[in-house]
């Protein structure tokens, strides 16, 4: 990524961004506009299938919309065309009249990648030329993260996608209401409901791998809701062996997208990866969570370990914690609220006041200290001040009882 990310910056540098010729205009195509438009630098989209005078515009360095699909895939200055079309026959067309005109097609069109995907890839060989998935989408998530795992030194053995429901009786009827309230098309958000759209996903991430399926329609779905650490209970590793790796789909578990059942051979990294809270094996879990940023192995984006605890997300405050540098005891102490998600969630985010208490907090504490007084009169000591280099405070050594709040706490309660 930091390559493609150079690249991309360069051509920007240098006036010359990569001009994006795109065929569809529906809800991925706007989508996807947005993000070249003001999210990359190093490219611009050039054309939309839906105005003339097409290369005259891209020239002149002015968005077109172009009423002739084909009219983009043969414009000399358009250096790639997408396909978000979502259709299998006009997208194939499309495809095929791009790698005639020498360009390389870029694919969010799931439906004819997993239909023709091999026999379009033969084409765009002939012609010299490149057909892609992308990152992001599932397929494109899935083989970043079993190409991480095999820079690792692992061996895949399932590919798994992950669903946050499956029915399936939806159709566009029952789909419709949705469907208008996000500006989608109902069939294609019944797909995504009934568990087809899925598995035309893992078909592709079947023709990248040359894995299979353990019966026809995979798992059809099924519902795990336990931890990630533990999905490898699924699968037989006899059986996924001798097929050489199957790819396979959920339903669950929550926040996860898609994940990697992995073997190690070499009994010092599984002694390591047991070391480092992966497990015994022989299969180790590596996962992608929903939601996360794209293309970031290792990083926000992908999550091998252990999750972190979901508990104590508000702002905590800490009673009664000792400073062993200043030797006195910190009250009051805010900390911030952890992070909702990210790698540090489930951890402590750091005190504001790492050098102890701030003006606020002493003067509270100077408030308070008038109206703490024990029975005989006086008023309640601080814990004594340490002394680090011997280990106990001088009057511990001495063999005096310690001062403080113990001792204090016992002679108002009158013992």
């Amino acid at each position: 990524m930091i390559m493609i990310d150079n690249a991309l910056k360069a051509r920007q540098e240098q006036g010359k961004p990569i001009r994006v010729g795109m065929v569809g205009a529906g809800f991925m195509g706007q989508g996807l506009t947005n993000q070249i438009e003001n999210s990359v630098p190093g490219m611009r989209m050039a054309a939309i299938y839906n105005r003339p005078k097409l290369d005259e515009s891209v020239r002149r360095g002015l968005p077109a919309v172009a009423e002739d699909p084909f009219t983009i895939c043969r414009c000399p200055d358009i250096d790639i065309v997408v396909d978000v079309t979502g259709s299998v026959e006009f997208g194939a067309r499309v495809i095929l009249e791009a790698f005639r005109n020498g360009k390389p097609v870029l694919l969010m069109n799931a439906e004819v990648d997993a239909t023709i995907g091999p026999i379009l890839r033969v084409y765009g060989k002939k012609y010299g030329q490149i057909l892609s998935a992308c990152d992001g989408d599932e397929p494109g998530v899935e083989m970043n993260l079993v190409r991480w795992v095999k820079g690792l030194g692992l061996t895949p053995r399932v590919i798994g996608n992950v669903k946050g429901l499956q029915d399936p009786y939806r159709n566009p009827t029952t789909q419709k209401g949705w469907a208008e309230r996000w500006a989608q098309n109902p069939a294609m958000v019944t797909s995504f409901a009934d568990g087809s759209k899925i598995s035309f996903e893992q078909s592709i991430v079947a023709n990248a791998t040359g894995f299979k399926v353990q019966s026809r329609g995979m798992s059809r779905g099924r519902k795990y809701d336990g931890s990630i650490l533990e999905i490898q209970k699924l699968y037989d590793l006899d059986q996924v062996r001798s097929l050489g790796g199957i790819v396979d789909y959920t339903v669950g578990p929550p926040l996860i997208k898609v994940f990697v059942l992995a073997e190690h051979h070499d009994p010092k990294q599984r002694h390591y990866l047991n070391l480092y809270k992966m497990g015994e094996g022989p299969l180790y879990p590596f996962w992608r969570r929903a939601g996360a940023a794209a293309g970031r192995p290792g990083g926000g984006g992908l999550r091998v370990g252990q999750a972190g605890s979901r508990r104590g997300r508000g702002a905590r405050r800490i009673r009664h914690v000792h400073d062993l540098r200043r030797g006195r005891e910190r009250r009051g102490d805010e900390r911030g609220p952890l992070p909702a998600r990210g790698p540090g969630r489930g951890m402590q985010a750091a005190a504001p006041h790492c050098q102890g208490p701030g003006a606020h907090v002493r003067r509270r504490r100077a408030a308070r200290r008038a109206d703490r007084r024990s029975p005989a009169g006086g008023a309640v000591p601080a814990l004594p001040r340490r002394d680090l280099a011997g280990g106990a405070p001088p009057e511990v050594r001495a063999g005096a009882p310690p001062a403080g709040r113990a001792t204090d706490l016992k002679l108002k309660q009158g013992t």
